[in-house]
């Protein structure tokens, strides 16, 4: 039971570090209006087909098959190796989280690289 919960807390904070996901219930809606009916995801009076995605604000919603909606943004936090500034609504999801990252021990990676060089 411990390692159950352990493992639900290390998920929920990787997913706050690092962006969030949220889901809706389904909700399908219809528009017969042309002749032909469509089913669709309404957001903010915006249809998405199952199996699309809009970036609205630096979200991505995204139309399941059943209907319902996946809602994912950029986390709260920052790594320890990233630094979150604002949001750049101009860019698509995920580039518009603006984080900027540095690789960590990057003289380590290069001289294992240079170390494998024969």
């Amino acid at each position: 039971m411990k390692l159950i919960i352990f493992i639900f807390v290390l998920v929920s904070v990787y997913n706050v570090v690092n962006g969030g996901v949220a889901h809706s219930l389904p909700d399908k809606q219809t528009d017969c209006s042309s002749g032909t009916c469509v089913d669709y995801c309404d957001h903010n009076g915006q249809r998405i087909l199952a199996g699309e995605e809009i970036t609205e604000m630096c979200t991505l919603v995204r139309c399941n098959e059943d209907y319902s909606k996946d809602y994912r943004s950029c986390g709260v936090g920052a790594t320890e190796s990233c630094k979150k500034l604002s949001p750049d609504f101009s860019l698509p999801y995920p580039d518009c989280c603006n984080r900027v990252c540095k690789p960590k021990n990057v003289i380590k990676i290069i001289r294992d690289q240079d170390s494998n060089i024969v």
